[in-house]
């Protein structure tokens, strides 16, 4: 039988899967929509897609009464190992890609990924780098089906042993991740400061326009989804660490489970939400290029 803590976790990633394909197709058939210029952005959404489908793989296998074939089971605990790290580096490339812009503006010049092509596509490529290297180490720790566990309240397959080193690092890793993150939105705090003392010693209106297209919409939202997602992360990395004192003795693994469930979601709700996308969908009505800029 399923826990409701199993339904919970695959109903929130389902969810998120539907509205996020939802708005991945808006980019795609939407034409004007001003987000379809950021590329970090639009895969960021696309990784937060892709990574609602490992928790739910057994759901589509029809293996979630316990009984699994060993080599799904394996490949779903190798797959579920790499979201965190895919999806810290992912946003870790959105908030470098805010920071160079907002620096540049600071500094009046032109950023340096309008630029350069080649550091563009490594924004792109390095979480799809990053998960492959996790993935392919985990599932060498793996390939010991007696390490592999279903964690039946839980609904997925995970290799969650002592000796499992790969998983250990892995905390470490995201951990690191994160206080990367945070370091960079403190010092993009700064430019936006002194962004918005320019504007109100200057009075420059193209000035306060190019900050507005540029990244200071981006910035509060990142603001916004690093509080909201801080918490889950960071518990995730605690839970890939093996604590003398065992996490779940302070916080359930129930709630663990159900806040890891959330990434994607968070990203649809934070990032979908704009108000040209949402005018798309005719949620808010048109508005002229003039009332926008204002």
């Amino acid at each position: 039988m399923i826990s409701a803590t199993a339904i919970t976790c695959i109903t929130l990633n389902m969810v998120a899967g539907c509205s996020l394909l939802l708005l991945l197709c808006t980019y795609y058939f939407v034409k004007t929509l001003p987000q379809r210029k950021n590329p970090v952005l639009v895969n960021l959404i696309l990784i937060s897609f892709l990574i609602t489908i490992p928790p739910v793989l057994l759901l589509f296998t029809g293996q979630q009464g316990g009984i699994t074939t060993p080599w799904i089971c394996i490949l779903q605990s190798a797959l579920i190992d790499g979201i965190p790290p895919i999806f810290v580096v992912a946003l870790i490339a959105l908030v470098i890609q805010t920071w160079l812009e907002l620096r540049a503006i600071v500094r009046n010049a032109t950023s340096i990924l309008s630029r350069s092509v080649w550091l563009q596509w490594t924004f792109l490529v390095a979480p799809y780098v990053v998960y492959m290297f996790w993935f392919m180490a985990s599932l060498t720790q793996s390939l010991q089906p007696s390490a592999i566990m279903l964690l039946q309240p839980f609904f997925y397959c995970t290799n969650d042993g002592i000796g499992n080193l790969v998983r250990n690092q892995l905390g470490y890793f995201v951990v690191i991740c994160l206080v990367i993150a945070i370091f960079l939105e403190v010092w993009t705090t700064y430019f936006v400061i002194a962004c918005l003392r320019r504007c109100q010693v200057s009075k420059d209106l193209s000035y306060a326009s190019r900050l507005y297209r540029a990244s200071l919409h981006m910035y509060m939202r990142l603001c916004i989804f690093t509080v909201i997602q801080l918490f889950p992360i960071l518990l995730t990395a605690l839970n890939y660490r093996h604590l003398p004192h065992p996490l779940p003795t302070v916080i359930p693994r129930e709630v663990t489970e159900i806040l890891e469930s959330t990434y994607s979601l968070a990203v649809f709700l934070v990032f979908g939400t704009q108000s040209a996308v949402l005018r798309a969908w005719k949620i808010l009505p048109q508005t002229s290029q003039v009332d926008e800029q204002a």
